[in-house]
C-alpha cells in the first residue's frame, strides 16, 4: 500500500513546459492585456474629453456672439427706460415736440450708444421725431440719399392740421452737427399704426417688437419701445442686426461649423455656416424648423433652454450644439446657437489611439527579447540544479557543478545543494573508515570462531578503540540514511573483502558473539 502511494506521488506529470517559456508567455499576455485595457480606458476618456472640449469650445463661440448682442440690447434697454420716464412737459413746446432741445439730446444719446441705429419719439397726435446714426456708412448713406460726410439724419413728421397736411422733413448733419442738406416730402409713415407703438401702449414696461425690415435701412432689426409717462406717446430705439452675420463669420474663422441667431419666436435673424452645412441662402425671419436644413433644424430643441449644450446626430454624423440665451425682457429672449461636427475631435482621438498602439507594440518588441534571454538564463541555472538533484537521487555524490545566479533564491538553493553534497561525501567517508575499523576489530577481537580466549594485556587499548569506532559510526548515521540500500551493500562488500562473516551481538550480560 505504501509503495503504491509512493509510486503515485512520484508519477511524472502528463504535460511539461520549459521554464523560460512561462515568463515570456506571461509577460506577453500582460503587455497585450495592459495595452488593451489602456486603449479602452483612453478611448473612453478621450471620447468624453472630445465631447466636453467640443461643447466647451462652441459654448465659447456662442458666448462670444451673445456677449456683444447682450451688451448692445442692455445699453439700449436702459436708455429707452430712462427716456420714457422723463417728464412729458419737458418734451413739448406749444403742443409740439421741442425739436431744438430734443435733437441735440438724441444725438448725444446716439454718440453714447453707438450700438443703436436710431432713437425716436412717436406721439399720439402722429408727430414723429427720429435721429438716425449714419456715421458715414455707405449703405445707409445710399438708402437715405444723404450727402457725403453725413453723421446723423434727422427725420421730423409734423401732425395733420386743417391748414397743413402731414409732411416729413429730412435734415443731414455732420459730426459737428452742421447742416449738410435738407429736403421735405410728403409723409407716408404713421407711427400709431406701427407694431412698436401699439404694443407699448397696450402693455406696461419695455416691449420688444417682432424682427422686421426697417423702411429707412432696408435691413433687419428690432425695436425696443416703452410708453411715455402720462400716455402722450412712445419712446423707442432701433437696433439693426445687419452686423450679426459678419460677426458670426469672424467668430467661426478657422472652425468647421455654423452659427444661428434667432428671435423671441424662433425666427432666423442671422445665420452663417460652412457651405456644406448651408446648401443654399438662408432666408431671414423664417422659423428655424422650417428652413429645410437639418443642421439648423437640430438647433430648434435648444431654443427652449436658457443655456445648454448637447451632442446631436445629424445626417449620420455627430455634432456638438451650444446655445446661449440673450434676454431682453422676461418674456423676450434671443438665442445664439453654434454647432460643429465631432469629427474634428475624433480625428485627434484616433491619432492618440494609434500612437498608444505603436508605443505598446514597441514596448512589447523590446521587452520580449529581454524577458526571453533572462528566462533562458534562469532556466539554465535551474537546469544545473536539476542535474545535481538527479545525481543525488542516484546516490552519486561525486563531482560538484557550481550553481551561481543573480537571483537570491536560486543562488541560495545552489549553495544548499553544494553544502548537502559535501556533507554527504564527508559522512560517507567517515562511515567507510568506521566500517573498516569495525571489520578489522572483528578479525582480531577476543573471540575467534566462537571460542573464549584469554584477555591480552592490551585489552584496555582495544576497548578504547571500540569506543572510537562507535563514535565514528554514530557520526555517520546521517550519511547512512542517505545511502539506504547502497550503503548496506557497501558494508557487506567491505566485510566480504575482510573475510569476516556477520558480526552479531546483543546488549546484555554476555560478551559479543561472532559468527563465521
Amino acid at each position: 500500500m505504501g509503495r503504491a502511494q509512493g509510486h503515485d506521488m512520484h508519477t511524472p506529470p502528463k504535460w511539461k513546459v520549459r521554464f523560460y517559456l512561462l515568463p515570456t508567455i506571461l509577460l506577453t499576455a500582460f503587455v497585450i492585456l495592459l495595452a488593451l485595457i489602456t486603449l479602452s480606458i483612453l478611448a473612453s476618456k478621450f471620447d468624453t474629453m472630445a465631447r466636453d472640449s467640443a461643447q466647451t469650445l462652441f459654448s465659447q463661440v456662442a458666448q462670444r456672439n451673445a456677449d456683444p448682442l447682450q451688451a448692445t440690447l442692455e445699453t439700449v434697454r436702459r436708455t429707452v427706460e430712462q427716456q420714457a420716464r422723463r417728464n412729458t412737459r419737458q418734451l413739448f413746446l406749444h403742443d409740439r415736440l421741442d425739436r431744438a432741445s430734443l435733437v441735440p439730446m438724441l444725438i448725444a444719446t446716439l454718440r453714447a450708444t453707438p450700438q443703436a441705429y436710431s432713437f425716436f419719439y412717436g406721439m399720439e397726435n402722429d408727430e414723429f421725431l427720429q435721429v438716425i446714426g449714419v456715421h458715414a456708412d455707405p449703405e445707409v448713406t445710399t438708402v437715405l440719399q444723404a450727402p457725403p460726410g453725413t453723421a446723423f439724419a434727422i427725420r421730423h413728421i409734423m401732425p395733420d392740421t386743417p391748414d397743413f397736411r402731414r409732411r416729413e422733413t429730412w435734415t443731414f448733419v455732420d459730426e459737428d452737427e452742421a447742416v449738410l442738406a435738407e429736403y421735405e416730402q410728403r409723409a407716408a409713415y404713421v407711427p400709431r399704426a406701427r407694431q412698436w407703438y401699439t404694443t407699448a401702449r397696450a402693455r406696461p414696461g419695455l416691449q420688444v417688437s417682432e424682427p422686421y425690415v426697417y423702411d429707412s435701412l432696408r435691413d433687419l432689426g428690432l425695436t425696443l419701445s416703452q410708453a411715455l409717462e402720462g400716455g402722450a406717446g412712445v419712446f423707442g430705439a432701433d437696433v439693426a442686426l445687419r452686423g450679426l452675420e459678419g460677426f458670426a463669420a469672424a467668430s467661426l474663422r478657422g472652425l468647421d461649423g455654423g452659427l444661428i441667431v434667432t428671435g423671441p419666436d424662433g425666427q432666423v435673424l442671422a445665420a452663417h455656416a460652412e457651405q456644406r452645412f448651408v446648401g443654399q441662402l438662408v432666408p431671414t425671419l423664417a422659423p428655424v424648423d422650417g428652413l429645410g436644413n437639418p443642421y439648423f433644424a437640430a438647433a430648434g430643441p435648444l431654443l427652449s433652454q436658457a443655456d445648454g449644450s448637447r451632442i446631436v446626430k445629424v445626417q449620420g454624423e455627430h455634432f456638438a450644439y451650444a446655445n446661449r440665451a440673450v434676454p431682453i425682457t422676461p418674456a423676450d429672449t434671443l438665442h445664439v446657437v453654434a454647432f460643429s461636427p465631432m469629427s474634428l475631435y475624433s480625428a485627434r482621438i484616433r491619432q492618440a489611439r494609434d500612437d498608444i498602439m505603436v508605443f505598446a507594440a514597441i514596448t512589447l518588441l523590446i521587452c520580449m527579447p529581454l524577458v526571453f534571454l533572462m528566462a533562458r538564463r534562469i532556466a539554465g541555472t535551474l537546469d544545473a540544479l536539476t542535474r545535481e538533484s538527479k545525481r543525488i537521487q542516484r546516490m552519486d555524490f561525486s563531482g560538484d557543478e557550481p550553481v551561481r545566479s543573480v537571483f537570491y533564491e536560486i543562488d541560495l538553493l545552489g549553495r544548499a545543494h553544494h553544502t548537502m553534497k559535501t556533507a554527504i561525501r564527508e559522512r560517507s567517508k567517515a562511515l567507510d573508515e568506521a566500517m573498516g575499523r569495525l571489520a578489522s576489530w572483528c578479525r582480531g577481537g577476543p573471540l575467534r570462531l566462537g571460542r573464549r580466549q584469554p584477555r591480552p594485556p592490551a585489552a584496555d587499548r582495544q576497548r578504547s578503540g571500540f569506543r572510537s569506532v562507535r563514535a565514528a559510526a554514530a557520526s555517520g548515521r546521517v550519511a547512512a540514511r542517505f545511502h539506504g540500500r547502497a550503503g548496506a551493500g557497501a558494508r557487506q562488500q567491505a566485510a566480504g573483502r575482510a573475510g569476516v562473516g556477520q558480526c552479531a551481538g546483543r546488549r546484555g550480560r554476555g560478551r559479543p558473539q561472532f559468527r563465521a
